[in-house]
């Protein structure tokens, strides 16, 4: 299977790994063979334009529907991705395939206007597009677990600069996040977690197709609807028109 990477709301790579169930014995060398394999995602040259819906839902208040966009393109090193918000919030978002918080950028083109509904308001991350969380110091395997009928080995990985880490629940069959949750520094329930709700085949590359954030207070459903997405070749160039430039606020 081929794939091209990143997502929350995203693009994952389906790495074909060792046949190894969930039940067998697992080495230190295993982990790290695991770790090093969500790291580094075998991926061509390929962009991606997916967009979609974003329905919030607060304990107490009207759910909210927003459109979200987002555009990518995608190399064996690193990928860039440009998420749209609500029409008004755009961010670039780089990611190394390296290990080290360092590797990722978040650059902000465009806030929220004054009064919208932000990124930030419905519980999601820039960062979290491009998985971030997988490049932080890992720190231990955490054992394993069955989820949605797949053998998962669950690993945790800890902020460097933030008081706070995860655990990932990785897929052994596909070899990448079927779920995360993240922890405050000293806190045994999580306070925030992701979940890979749906998968499309676009061109016989899996993308993430829907994706689950939410907290004990609210609930997220994210739901691309259109998925165009294509490896670079001479018949298809990596678009001119693929990230768009920020509307000007004052108009």
């Amino acid at each position: 299977m081929h794939t091209c990477n990143p997502f929350l709301l995203v693009i994952l790579i389906g790495i074909s790994l060792w046949a190894v169930g969930a039940e067998e014995a697992w080495t230190e060398a295993d982990t790290r063979n695991l770790v090093e394999s969500v790291r580094h995602p075998p991926i061509a040259e390929c962009w991606a334009v997916m967009k979609g819906v974003v329905n919030h839902k607060a304990d107490g208040k009207s759910t909210v529907k927003l459109p979200i966009q987002m555009r990518a393109r995608f190399s064996p090193d690193r990928s860039l991705a440009q998420l749209i918000f609500n029409r008004d919030e755009y961010y670039l978002i780089g990611q190394n395939f390296e290990e080290g918080a360092e590797g990722t950028s978040v650059i902000a083109q465009q806030e929220a206007v004054e009064g919208a509904t932000a990124l930030r308001d419905v519980g999601i991350r820039p960062s979290d597009i491009t998985l971030s969380f997988l490049y932080w110091d890992f720190v231990a395997e955490r054992g394993a677990e069955r989820f949605k009928g797949q053998n998962c080995r669950i690993l945790e990985f800890v902020h460097p600069d933030a008081a706070e880490s995860v655990h990932v629940w990785v897929s052994i069959k596909q070899g990448f996040p079927l779920m995360v949750k993240w922890f405050r520094n000293n806190e045994q329930e999580p306070y925030r977690q992701l979940q890979i709700t749906g998968l499309k085949k676009v061109h016989d590359i899996w993308v993430v197709s829907e994706a689950r954030v939410s907290n004990p207070g609210w609930r997220t459903q994210i739901d691309f609807k259109e998925i165009e997405l294509e490896q670079v070749s001479a018949e298809a160039p990596m678009p001119d028109t693929l990230f768009l430039q920020p509307p000007d606020p004052a108009e």
